[in-house]
């Protein structure tokens, strides 16, 4: 992994998720931070990260069953997200982002703490949203964005995403992103 990631130059982000082996996650964390890009964690699955994953770890992005997984905490409303965010973020992570469907995005970090709303759609198949959303935070960021702009771009992926059917036919293009922003 680190060899894999020093080889590319200029790294801004580097998004992981559950369903990578542990080891690479930490040591993907690990050389991304030593290049000064900005980790990003989809806990999905929900398992048992390790200390020193999650405290290299800038910006953990669970969905409200995920968070309520990691923290034993209910996540149904906007407060307890906030909360469960909080409680999260106690483990190392500087920003947890705890996305909640068509009801949106809360988030919680040094800085403070915000909801983002969810883009109205009709939903045909949710199967690839949080990770529509977890690419589109990723892009955001990896272009400048503050946090709320960044959390907008993972809100209009996730909500493209969940209008086709299927996980991969499913994740939208950079030029779609774009023209639902600017509607």
């Amino acid at each position: 992994v680190a060899d894999h990631l020093t080889s590319l130059g200029a790294v801004d982000v580097v998004l992981t998720q559950g369903e990578v082996p542990i080891d690479a996650m930490v040591a993907a964390a690990e050389t991304g931070r030593s290049i000064g890009a900005r980790i990003v964690l989809n806990p999905a699955p929900v398992r048992d990260y390790p200390p020193e994953l999650l405290r290299n770890i800038d910006v953990l992005v669970p969905n409200e069953h995920e968070a309520h997984e990691l923290t034993g905490m209910p996540v149904g409303n906007m407060v307890d997200a906030v909360e469960a965010a909080q409680t999260l973020q106690e483990k190392g992570p500087s920003c947890v982002i705890i996305t909640r469907g068509d009801k949106g995005a809360v988030w919680t970090s040094a800085e403070g703490s915000g909801q983002s709303a969810a883009f109205k759609v009709s939903p045909v198949d949710t199967v690839a949203a949080g990770d529509a959303f977890c690419g589109g935070l990723a892009s955001g960021l990896a272009r400048g964005a503050t946090m709320a702009e960044a959390m907008r771009w993972g809100a209009a992926a996730g909500a493209l995403a969940a209008t086709i059917k299927g996980a991969v036919p499913s994740l939208p293009s950079l030029e779609k992103v774009t023209e639902l922003l600017e509607r």
